[in-house]
């Protein structure tokens, strides 16, 4: 199968992002993995096979990194990793999200995830996306399943509104958002 899908993570060196990219590797369909770095990593690790390093601004979920993003953007889809924390996939995780994004139309599909503490690993459910849930601190998990066109209307957003110095670490919002600008069914919540 052919890659199918670019992955963004946020990290501060490869050695921290590794775990998450040895994880997404296990997939066919991942292609080129990007990790968002406010600045260079200067380490001695060498760059994983199949990844990039791209600077952004810091924190991750500043407005400027949409752009920075959308430039990226390869395929229809894209995996969002809003976490620096190691991510661990279930079987088929990434296939299963894709699945339901094209099957939907969604923009934006996330899913319940288990959080580890300890050793100790308990299950972290999330709530459906409805009109009127919209939050800044809505949770949508550490991964997201993006449409190309979400990340393209959230980038412009800053356009359409009257954007304020103090609005730029909305980023994350602002993909919430866009759904109305690109045209797209509400979010898809996977409760598995």
């Amino acid at each position: 199968m052919n890659p199918r899908i670019n992955c963004f993570l946020p990290s501060s060196s490869w050695a921290e992002a590794l775990p998450t990219i040895n994880e997404l590797r296990k997939s066919p369909i991942v292609g080129t993995i990007y990790m968002l770095n406010g600045k260079d990593a200067d380490e001695s690790l060498p760059v994983p096979e199949g990844c990039k390093q791209v600077l952004c601004k810091s924190p991750f979920s500043h407005f400027d990194n949409l752009s920075i993003m959308e430039d990226y953007v390869q395929g229809e889809y894209c995996l969002l990793i809003t976490s620096p924390q190691p991510v661990k996939l279930g079987y088929r995780a990434i296939e299963r999200m894709l699945r339901v994004a094209e099957d939907t139309r969604a923009g934006i599909v996330y899913a319940d995830h288990y959080v580890e503490d300890e050793g100790v690993r308990t299950l972290h459910p999330l709530i459906d996306f409805q009109p009127g849930s919209l939050r800044s601190d809505f949770d949508m998990g550490p991964l997201l399943m993006v449409h190309q066109s979400i990340i393209t209307a959230a980038s412009l957003l800053p356009q359409h509104l009257n954007y304020k110095e103090e609005m730029r670490y909305a980023g994350f919002y602002a993909l919430t958002l866009a759904y109305h600008i690109a045209q797209k069914p509400l979010p898809i919540h996977i409760s598995e």
